[in-house]
């Protein structure tokens, strides 16, 4: 028994298209593949192109910006160590405890300083912030 909604069959849907199921492809569709890809690329051209000169400031900066990037590795790195160290032992020894906090400090001057161009205090911070890892890692045996 046919539904009461189905008022023509597929055959008689299809009827008056001009589509034909005598003449229509049989078995499955071929699909015909993608054109491979060149197998030899053109080479890439490894013109250097000239870097415009930095004028002596910007030089400047982009050295304290490398050697900040240095020193806060190894501020990061140490102060992982402390954090451990602070885990086993009760307290850390004041000395370490203040050197640890002046770390922070002087390793915001920095950036106070760099990002006002000045290069002569950020190099004096940078170099204090240096010696104070130095008294750290003296101390975690470094």
């Amino acid at each position: 028994m046919t539904p009461f909604w189905i008022t023509e069959t597929i055959l008689e849907s299809v009827e008056g298209t001009g589509f034909n199921i005598a003449t229509a492809p049989q078995g499955p569709p071929v699909i015909q593949p993608a054109p491979a890809p060149a197998r030899n690329p053109p080479p890439a051209r490894n013109v250097a192109r000239p870097q415009p000169a930095l004028s002596p400031d910007v030089a400047a900066q982009v050295a304290l910006y490398q050697r900040y990037n240095a020193v806060m590795v190894r501020a990061a790195k140490d102060k992982r160590a402390l954090f451990q160290l602070q885990r086993t032992q009760a307290e850390l020894p004041a000395d370490l405890s203040d050197a640890r906090s002046r770390l922070d400090d002087q390793l915001k001057a920095v950036l106070v300083a760099l990002s006002r161009r000045d290069n002569d205090q950020a190099s004096q911070n940078l170099q204090s912030a240096e010696d104070t890892l130095t008294v750290i890692e003296k101390y975690l045996g470094k």
